[in-house]
């Protein structure tokens, strides 16, 4: 069911891309009227800055998380527990990997709205 609805958003974004890119094509290019399909596109910007806000708290707090976890790692390893320490190394990765993500949002975010850091 899952994979059902993933695929049906894929389907669904990438047929929203490629028609925001052939109405782009094709349209008139003055600056004093932009086409209807790059402003509504760009409509989310009032609310970025907040975005990026929440956005870095939230990279506060998983770098607090891996620091935390980093800790009970070194314990782990000090009393010999292995496999607690393949567990702590395992969510360390995964906590590691949404940090990467959320770093690109940040960047996508402020890269479409024309944001300072």
């Amino acid at each position: 069911m899952n994979i059902r609805k993933g695929l049906t958003a894929l389907v669904v974004v990438g047929a929203l891309m490629t028609g925001v890119g052939s109405t782009t094509a094709f349209a008139d290019t003055t600056p004093s009227n932009p086409p209807a399909a790059i402003q509504a596109k760009h409509s989310h910007c009032g609310n970025a800055a907040d975005h990026v806000t929440r956005l870095r708290a939230k990279l506060t707090k998983l770098d607090a998380r891996i620091a935390k976890l980093q800790q009970d790692r070194v314990k782990a390893v000090a009393a010999h527990k292995d496999d607690l320490v393949k567990r702590i190394d395992a969510r360390i990765d995964k906590i590691q990997k949404h940090h990467v993500e959320v770093e690109g949002r940040i960047d996508q975010t402020l890269k479409a709205c024309n944001l300072q850091n």
